[in-house]
C-alpha cells in the first residue's frame, strides 16, 4: 500500500532567503580580534615565562626586552605581580623588578594595590632568607616603602609588626601601625600589635594602646599572652595589667566569667586582694556583667586574709546586683567562718 505524500513538512525550519540571511537569526562577526578593545590581562600561565626572563636578563637590559615591556603594558593583575615576585628567588631580584615595574609600567599597571602586593612579596622573600639581621633588614624595607609612599597591604603590615614584636623593636612596631590608615587597622592588625607590646612587657603599654580600636578577640589574645608569659617572668606589674584591662572595659570589651575568675584568683594568690577588688568593681562600674563565680574567687581571697568586713560588703553588693549566691558561695563563707571560730555566724 502506498502512503500519500505529506502535503506539509513536520519541521518548520526557516528557509534562507535570497539575501543569504535567515530571518530571526543574528550572525556574529568572524573578526575575532577587535582592535578597539584592550588586550586581555596576562594569565597565570605567563608568570613562569616572565620569571625566567627576569632571572636571566640583566636589570639594565629589561627595558629593551620586548616581552617584559609587553607584560607591563598589558597590564598584569595585582595577584599576578604577587605570584611573580614571590618566585624571583632573592630580595635583590625582587627589588630590581619592583623598581623596573614602578618606573616603566603604565599608570594603569602601577595602581596602589599592584605596588602594595609586589612590595608584600619582597618582605616575604626577605623573611625567608636565613640571616640574623632580618628585623633590621625589614625595617630598612619599610623605610624604603614609607619614603616612596608605597601603601602597605594588611598582610605586609601584620608581617612587619609580628617580626618587630618578636625582636622587641617597640618603636618600629609603632611606626608601622601609625603608617596604616584607619580602614587597614582591622582585628588581625590590632591583635598582632597589642600582643607584641605584651610580649615586650613594655612599661608604656597603656600609652602605646591609646587611641587604638579594641576588639573582643584583642582582649582574649592579650590575656592569653599575659597568662603564658607574664606570670612567669613578671614583665608587667599588677598595676600595669589592671590599667590595661580597664582600657578594654572603657572600650566596652569585658572579660568573660572564666577569664575574670582566673585573674581575680591570681591576684588574690599573689597577695593583692585589693587589686582584685578594684578589678571587679571597675568592671561593674563600666557596665560589665558578672556571675557568682567571679565573686566566689574574691570571697576566697578575702577569706584567707580574714577580711570579713569586705566579705559582708561583697555579699551585699551581690544582693543589690541581683546576682544569686550559689552552693560554692555559701561553702566559702561557712568554711572561713568556721576556721575563725565564728560558728554562730556560720550557722
Amino acid at each position: 500500500m502506498k502512503l500519500a505524500a505529506p502535503t506539509k513538512s513536520l519541521l518548520h525550519l526557516p528557509t534562507r532567503p535570497k539575501s543569504g540571511i535567515i530571518d530571526g537569526v543574528k550572525y556574529f562577526s568572524g573578526e575575532l580580534d577587535d582592535p578597539t578593545l584592550p588586550p586581555p590581562p596576562p594569565t597565570s600561565s605567563a608568570v613562569p615565562e616572565i620569571v625566567s626572563l627576569l632571572k636571566t636578563t640583566d636589570h639594565n637590559d629589561c627595558i629593551s626586552n620586548s616581552e617584559l615591556v609587553e607584560f607591563l603594558n598589558t597590564p598584569p593583575s595585582p595577584t599576578s605581580l604577587l605570584k611573580l615576585t614571590r618566585q624571583l628567588g632573592s630580595t635583590e631580584k625582587a627589588l630590581e623588578f619592583f623598581e623596573f615595574f614602578k618606573t616603566h609600567s603604565s599608570s594603569l599597571s602601577s595602581s596602589p594595590s599592584s605596588l602594595s602586593l609586589t612590595f608584600q612579596a619582597i618582605l616575604e622573600q626577605a623573611m625567608r632568607e636565613d640571616k640574623s639581621d632580618v628585623p633590621s633588614k625589614l625595617f630598612q624595607l619599610f623605610s624604603f616603602a614609607k619614603d616612596g609612599k608605597i601603601p602597605l597591604s594588611i598582610n605586609a603590615a601584620t608581617l612587619l609588626i609580628r617580626c618587630f614584636g618578636r625582636a622587641k623593636m617597640l618603636e618600629e612596631s609603632i611606626a608601622v601601625y601609625n603608617e596604616l590608615d584607619s580602614n587597614s587597622r582591622n582585628t588581625n592588625v590590632v591583635v598582632c600589635f597589642v600582643e607584641g607590646i605584651v610580649i615586650m612587657g613594655s612599661r608604656c603599654s597603656t600609652k602605646c594602646l591609646k587611641g587604638i580600636v579594641v576588639f573582643p578577640r584583642t582582649a582574649d589574645i592579650v590575656l592569653s599572652a599575659m597568662w603564658k608569659r607574664n606570670w612567669v617572668g613578671r614583665r608587667m606589674s599588677l598595676q600595669e595589667i589592671s590599667g590595661l584591662l580597664v582600657r578594654f572595659f572603657e572600650h566596652g570589651v569585658f572579660l568573660d566569667d572564666v577569664w575574670n575568675t582566673k585573674l581575680i584568683a591570681k591576684f588574690c594568690r599573689s597577695g593583692k586582694c585589693d587589686k582584685a577588688w578594684d578589678l571587679l568593681h571597675d568592671m561593674m562600674r563600666l557596665g560589665g556583667q558578672l556571675e557568682a563565680s567571679s565573686f566566689n574567687a574574691l570571697l576566697s581571697g578575702l577569706g584567707r586574709e580574714r577580711d570579713f568586713q569586705k566579705m559582708n560588703l561583697l555579699m551585699n553588693e551581690m544582693k543589690e546586683k541581683e546576682i544569686k549566691p550559689d552552693v560554692v558561695t555559701f561553702g566559702i563563707l561557712i568554711n572561713h567562718l568556721c576556721k575563725s571560730y565564728r560558728i554562730d555566724e556560720a550557722l
